[in-house]
């Protein structure tokens, strides 16, 4: 994302929707994540899978917290996507929102699917998804504290 104008209004109603989403993308889906294990995994290696279900929910969670501060920014007209994937859906929200919704919801279900078959890959994958994700929060909220300023 990269700052366009400064209107302060603005930026303080986002700033207020980021922290509330960070609060609610963090703590909801990383619960969910954590209480909604498969009874099946439960009884072959209850930590382990629960302790993956935690780390993917909170790959959701950064997912959540992407999509909130890029739609809240480019919807406002204060920035501009910088992914060449989602460029032209960004002006679009319905677009938008649908398909950050269900790439997640396939990123999430192919590695949890992997898990099954192959936990060391699916460990690694989730790790790298999860990196990766936090990074790209880290870079936006960067991009909105310099437009804030």
């Amino acid at each position: 994302m990269t700052p366009d104008f400064k209107d302060y209004s603005r930026m303080f109603k986002a700033s207020k929707m980021l922290k509330a989403a960070l609060l609610f993308g963090v703590l909801v889906p990383g619960a969910v994540g954590v209480f909604a294990v498969p009874a099946q995994c439960d009884e072959v290696a209850p930590a382990r899978s629960k302790a993956f279900a935690a780390v993917l929910g909170s790959y959701v969670a950064l997912r959540t917290t992407d999509y909130v501060q890029t739609s809240s920014c480019v919807f406002s007209a204060r920035c501009v996507e910088l992914n060449p994937v989602f460029r032209e859906l960004v002006s679009k929200p319905k677009v938008f929102a649908v398909t950050q919704l269900g790439m997640t919801t396939a990123i999430t279900a192919g590695v949890w699917k992997l898990h099954a078959r192959r936990p060391k890959l699916a460990w690694v994958l989730t790790g790298a998804l999860v990196g990766a994700q936090a990074a790209v929060v880290t870079s936006n909220a960067r991009q909105l504290r310099r437009i804030q300023r």
